[in-house]
């Protein structure tokens, strides 16, 4: 590049942590992490410096040549660099996939995770303990999710209950990143067997970790404030009314999702939490290149062809993640053989007796004109395939669109 040309970037911000620089473009949700050095340059090039004022000033204080050239082109890379000479540059498309969802404004999202707020939710949680403490009968039992004979009728009510309570906790996620006026997006996903719904908000790499938590732990909390509160709902019914039987199959439903999200072996919200406390910027990633390259190496000294040493990818992660990252290994392996073994022992024979159970339910019902047993079967195979469905087609979506993941 010519010594004269000037480089005008995007809005960014920078976010000194762990020895690193954070530099991100809010606007299009891109955020990487550069040393010291490069930090320094780009806030020389916002200062609207020429290419080779900048080289002088480097060498000057390195007493080293650095080869902007290439720096500029991992600008450019990532879209951080709006114009040069005055010429625009073409839209990057760097923009995460999924929807925007900011249904809040900053100073409303605020409210929500104000002390009287937190006061509320613990109080909540406080009177739901001591209920569960006095009546034992309330704690959520498995065999409460069948709160009627009706197998329609359960799969269609908690099925809907279901997508509301993951929309509740998406919003939380959402209203947590808006109290910090960042950018929030919705997308399907899948984790392992299961469908998500998920929310990106890579523009917290913007605020200090402390921070961070709130977002992670939004979405669990207002999952405990609704357990909390159908737990309270519920001890002011009486237990044999609809009601009462339908806001147990609810709160059974509420402790899985919570305990789903202490599984750490995939990239659930407690997942989140632990990557940021140990300090580690992609720890499920970087653990899965990890296990690439052990399985490739031992896969060729078993044959017996050695060949050229393969890259560890944890070369080009920091060394204080590495152990983190060992250990994380054992724990994403481990969790992901037990959750696909609950799958296969649990999952696969209820699809496999429910097919056949709901078709002969459809085609008696038929034979005989009992139109509500056509229904039931009809609807349950309705719901169920349409999840089904919804689950491979996001899963080859994530796999044509992320390849190597």
């Amino acid at each position: 590049m010519d010594p004269e040309s000037q480089v005008v970037l995007h809005p960014l911000t920078l976010h000194r942590e762990d020895g690193e620089v954070l530099v991100g473009r809010p606007d299009t949700d891109v955020f990487v992490a550069l040393p010291e050095l490069g930090a320094e340059i780009i806030t020389m090039l916002g200062s609207g410096l020429p290419i080779g004022a900048i080289g002088d000033r480097l060498r000057a204080a390195h007493g080293a040549d650095v080869d902007l050239d290439e720096f500029l082109g991992e600008l450019l890379a990532v879209g951080f660099v709006k114009a040069v000479d005055g010429h625009d540059v073409a839209a990057d498309g760097g923009r995460l996939a999924g929807t925007e969802w900011n249904l809040f404004s900053p100073s409303a999202a605020s409210i929500i995770f104000s002390r009287p707020a937190k006061a509320l939710l613990l109080a909540i949680v406080a009177a739901a303990s001591v209920i569960l403490l006095t009546h034992p009968s309330l704690l959520p039992r498995p065999g409460d999710l069948y709160w009627t004979s009706s197998s329609s009728v359960v799969i269609v009510t908690t099925t809907a209950f279901g997508i509301v309570t993951a929309l509740m906790h998406e919003s939380a996620h959402v209203a947590a990143a808006r109290s910090y006026g960042i950018t929030a997006r919705l997308s399907l996903s899948t984790r392992l067997a299961d469908l998500v719904v998920q929310t990106r908000a890579t523009g917290l790499w913007s605020v200090p970790r402390r921070q961070r938590y709130r977002f992670y732990l939004a979405g669990m909390n207002c999952e405990l404030a609704l357990l909390s509160a159908v737990i309270l709902a519920r001890a002011s019914l009486a237990s044999a009314t609809p009601g009462s039987r339908f806001l147990g199959a609810a709160s059974v439903l509420l402790v899985l999702r919570l305990a789903w999200q202490a599984g750490l072996y995939t990239r659930t919200d407690l997942y989140l939490v632990v990557m940021d406390a140990l300090r580690c910027r992609n720890l499920f990633n970087d653990t899965v290149a990890y296990l690439r390259f052990r399985i490739r190496t031992a896969a060729r000294l078993i044959r017996g062809r050695p060949g050229p040493a393969l890259a560890n990818p944890l070369d080009a992660i920091p060394r204080r993640e590495h152990r983190w990252i060992k250990a994380y290994a054992f724990v994403m392996v481990t969790g992901s053989i037990l959750a696909v073994g609950l799958t296969v022992l649990y999952g696969v024979p209820f699809i496999a007796r429910l097919i056949p159970s709901t078709g002969h339910e459809i085609v008696s019902g038929s034979a005989h004109g009992h139109w509500a047993m056509v229904a039931d079967g009809a609807i349950t195979i309705l719901v169920e395939g349409s999840f089904l469905a919804l689950f491979f087609v996001t899963f080859i979506r994530e796999k044509i669109r992320t390849p190597d993941r």
